[in-house]
């Protein structure tokens, strides 16, 4: 039988998983729709690429965004279109990674949001310090 901890360590952990997914769907939801109305052609693909990226740290996202930008470059002379898609892409993360992340996974972990904040920031900070130690040729 298993120890009881180990039991709640993986409930947790599957909630949180779950939460995850529904923040990236929620994204590739919101990108869909914006873009949409924004005119890019095959936005729910864009969405749908931006929710599946959106599970790889950090840069997942902006390899969407950054291809989005250049389709829509592509497409349409000047740079109205691809600042437009851009924009989106930066106020939709924001929203979901600053304020509805920190809440969702909290409640699933049982952490509060801010502890949340506080531990990716203090990852993010010893992953670039031990990058950044290590001897260059």
């Amino acid at each position: 039988m298993r120890p009881l901890a180990l039991n709640d360590a993986g409930e947790r952990l599957s909630k949180f998983f779950v939460s995850q997914f529904r923040v990236n769907f929620g994204v590739a939801c919101a990108i869909w729709i914006g873009l949409t109305l924004i005119g890019l052609p095959h936005a729910l693909l864009w969405g749908a690429l931006t929710g599946v990226l959106r599970f790889v740290p950090y840069v997942g996202v902006w390899i969407a965004a950054l291809f989005s930008a250049l389709l829509a470059a592509a497409v349409v002379p000047g740079w109205t279109l691809p600042s437009a898609r851009l924009a989106l892409f930066v106020t939709v993360e924001l929203i979901a990674a600053q304020l509805i992340e920190p809440r969702l996974y909290g409640h699933a972990t049982g952490l509060s949001p801010l502890s949340v904040v506080v531990a990716a920031i203090f990852w993010s900070w010893l992953w670039g310090r031990s990058d950044s130690s290590s001897p260059r040729h």
